[in-house]
């Protein structure tokens, strides 16, 4: 194969651990003489006996493999493998070796090493996960699809262990399952696909077109999702369509225009991957000490009964459930028993989903301390799973910053992260709409990349190196929630029409007492409940059903979504998407609806036996 002639060159980093060794000794084997990748491999090794794996690799391949030495470079074509003992990072083209800490509970050597890769080459950095136990890589996954690499894994059938590469596919991140001798082609494809645009001048031009394309693939994703990316900023899409384009090796952007058009699931990898983040649990711990002290410790001196925290773009959960550990270890530091809740919302329902259900892989904890782990975490097998004292402390709904209300009456806002992908005019819009959901005196959290821009005047600084502010309660709110949507009575009333659907009548008259007592049940005491067909139209409203029913402005139609108030659209749709592709009841807990005061509703979606296509949604 040619040579790839990028510059700065790929950079493979490959995880592996046990039953690792012939899964490795298969790829290796098929990596060609001239690829112009490099190829780092970190295993599992014990520090008591000294590591062979050079040698054993070597006799399987047809470039050098080097055992690493400190501050080594890395060239292309070379293959360099962890030796026993230390952790390998990598920065500026060298590797750095380091010991192991003997205080440190887990370790994480793949994952060290793919997040290091992933900022030391961005979009040139691969990550592959082979054959291991436990979830070693799966962190380090995360990072490379932030940075706009590109990730493979083993399939599970051809690894003698699959706990590895089944934990990383579990995130949703994974682009290609492959056995492990089908890797390097594929590499070489996408990185050779790279190479020719960077050497044809053509970057640039594609680039230019993707931007001037943006309006339409942001009017595909957001009439498929009902998400509006048209206030993030153009350069980071950008980024990621091009991340697209490449994995599927599309030459054109009209090509790829098109592929989105006709392909509804091509627009929800897009999706996923403009919603792709990093976090981790006590991100930049610094901060978070002067969180607990200038912001915790003063809001529990004050008389409130309960205390309210909003994390917006919550993703996986790791920030809210990091605030929660807060006010829990300073509560009962000082025997307090008054309670709290912790809102993380996002609009990544994917996320929302690991959220709920709280748990995380051994190298998902490594930023905590064993106190940490054994006081606010449980183990089942492979997994650990926050303890359900603290998961009743915080609730995960889905929530569009930037199309819905805020909610109100909170005491502290974690906003991390989140801001530095919009555009300015949505970042100066957003400021205001945290001034007017905190309490007096409530905190502002950024992320430290973030500022409030020309927006100050709302807030005071309370630590300007770790962006954390309180309220300026003397200005005046600059939101209104009033403004936000048009009230029932300025929006033309929608009715379903007739026709529409075969399941679509009028309510035939009841015959029997026992039908009467039954509808006199269905009116009174039963919980709201509409049914659907297999179109996803809405072919039934119980007479309760009306005070969640907000039937959207526009063109009449009986679909689901256009009945449904806003903030049940999402969690809805998920609901409905996983009930029919697993043929059961699906149930999803504690959905935030503000109406004044926020309520909390939970939603059961099952398939009706005696409707083939039909659900049933309470």
């Amino acid at each position: 194969m040619d040579r790839i002639g990028e510059t700065p060159f790929p950079i493979v980093g490959i995880g592996a651990s046990a039953g690792g060794l012939d899964a490795l000794s298969e790829l290796v084997k098929s990596i060609p003489t001239h690829s112009g990748m490099a190829y780092v491999v970190i295993q599992h090794l014990s520090a008591d006996h000294p590591s062979i794996m050079d040698q054993l690799l070597s006799s399987h391949s047809d470039i050098a493999v080097i055992k690493i030495e400190e501050g080594m470079q890395v060239e292309p074509d070379k293959i360099y493998v962890i030796p026993a003992g230390p952790s390998v990072t990598m920065a500026h083209g060298k590797l750095t070796l380091h010991d192991r800490k003997p205080e440190r509970g887990v370790r994480t050597p793949i994952d060290e090493f793919l997040s290091s890769l992933a900022k030391e080459r961005g979009s040139r950095a691969f990550g592959v996960i082979l054959s291991g136990t436990g979830s070693d890589g799966t962190m380090g996954v995360r990072a490379i699809k932030a940075a706009g690499g590109f990730v493979i894994v083993q399939e599970s059938e051809s690894a003698r262990f699959p706990g590895m590469p089944d934990s990383a596919l579990a995130t949703g991140l994974v682009d290609f399952v492959l056995k492990p001798k089908a890797i390097p082609d594929r590499l070489i494809e996408i990185a050779r696909f790279r190479a020719e645009l960077e050497n044809g001048h053509r970057r640039e031009d594609m680039h230019q077109e993707i931007h001037d394309a943006l309006p339409h693939i942001i009017k595909l994703i957001d009439e498929e999702n009902g998400h509006d990316f048209s206030s993030y900023k153009p350069g980071t899409l950008v980024r990621r369509i091009d991340r697209r384009m490449t994995l599927l090796r599309d030459p054109t952007v009209a090509s790829f225009i098109e592929r989105l058009e006709e392909n509804r699931y091509e627009r929800t990898h897009l999706l996923q991957d403009f919603l792709i983040g990093v976090t981790q649990f006590f991100r930049n711990p610094e901060a978070f000490d002067r969180l607990r002290q200038d912001a915790i410790l003063p809001l529990l001196n004050r008389d409130h009964e309960r205390f309210r925290v909003w994390v917006p773009g919550c993703a996986t959960g790791e920030e809210a459930f990091s605030i929660a550990i807060l006010f829990h270890e300073a509560m009962d530091a000082a025997g307090d028993r008054r309670s709290f809740q912790v809102f993380g919302t996002d609009i990544d329902a994917a996320a929302l989903f690991h959220a709920r259900a709280g748990g995380f892989t051994e190298s998902q904890l490594e930023p905590l301390s064993e106190d940490r782990r054994k006081r606010f975490f449980v183990r089942n097998e492979d997994q650990y799973y926050i303890t359900p004292a603290l998961r009743e402390n915080c609730v995960f709904a889905p929530h569009n910053l930037i199309q819905d209300p805020p909610f109100s009456r909170i005491d502290l806002i974690s906003c991390r992260n989140l801001m530095i992908y919009l555009n300015a005019d949505m970042q100066a819009n957003i400021i205001p709409r945290f001034h007017y959901a905190l309490n007096k005196k409530g905190f502002l959290f950024l992320g430290p990349s973030e500022s409030l821009g020309k927006q100050d005047r709302f807030f005071h600084p309370i630590d300007r190196d770790v962006r954390l502010f309180q309220r300026n309660d003397e200005k005046t709110s600059a939101y209104s929630s009033l403004g936000t949507y048009q009230s029932d009575t300025q929006k033309p009333q929608k009715r379903m029409p007739r026709g529409r659907s075969n399941h679509l009548r009028d309510t035939p008259p009841l015959p029997d007492f026992e039908q009467q007592v039954t509808g006199y049940f269905l009116r009174e005491f039963a919980a709201p409940f509409a049914v659907i067909n297999a179109e996803n139209e809405v072919s039934f409203l119980s007479e309760r059903m009306g005070a969640f029913v907000k039937p959207a402005q526009g063109t009449v139609s009986a679909a689901l979504d256009q009945f449904l108030a806003r903030e049940l659209r999402l969690p809805v749709r998920t609901a409905v998407a996983e009930a029919r592709d697993q043929g059961r009841a699906v149930e999803v807990r504690n959905i935030v609806v503000e109406d004044g005061e926020p309520q909390l509703f939970d939603l059961d979606v099952r398939p009706l036996p005696f409707a083939s296509g039909s659900l049933i949604i309470t």
